[in-house]
């Protein structure tokens, strides 16, 4: 296994735009010796819908209490979709650089993937950089604001 990974599952879905992509993260993930559940789609439609996989995912992660990865061609959609869920904070992750970043200081536990305007190998750097950052939950201005996203969703999701 690269780097220092924390064994763990996550779970994965994609659209049709994002299925080759969801297949080359599984294999990454194998590699690096992470446990991957697959919600779909399991084969390549053009004509499915991003929402059916990303609300598959973001439930499991919820139930789970795991990562998550969603995949469609812009990133966006599956992102806005997987943040419909309480406890879900997923952003689109563009750079390894960034997702540090959002991981770090956001907490991000699903991370959403542009197969069409991220290169394959840009988007391996940004699942490995996802994975092996932690959240720094001992900085406080970190949990105030983790605080405050959830004191949001109480109130939105009665």
């Amino acid at each position: 296994m690269e780097g220092n990974y924390i064994q763990e599952s996550v779970v994965i879905g994609a659209d049709h735009a994002g299925f080759a992509l969801k297949e080359k993260v599984k294999e990454w993930l194998d590699g690096w010796g992470y446990a991957c559940e697959d919600v779909g789609n399991h084969t390549y439609d053009k004509d499915d819908d991003f929402p059916d996989f990303a609300f598959r995912v973001a439930q499991r992660v919820n139930a789970k209490g795991c990562r998550g990865i969603v995949i469609c061609g812009s990133g966006a959609g599956v992102s806005m979709t997987a943040n419909k869920v309480r406890g879900i904070r997923a952003a689109i992750l563009f750079s390894p650089e960034q997702a540090e970043a959002a991981t770090r200081d956001d907490a991000v536990n699903v991370a959403a993937l542009s197969a069409r305007f991220v290169p394959e190998a840009v988007n391996r750097e940004i699942v490995k950089v996802w994975l092996a950052t932690p959240f720094e939950a001992d900085v406080p201005r970190r949990m105030r604001r983790m605080q405050k996203i959830e004191d949001l969703e109480k109130k939105m999701f009665r």
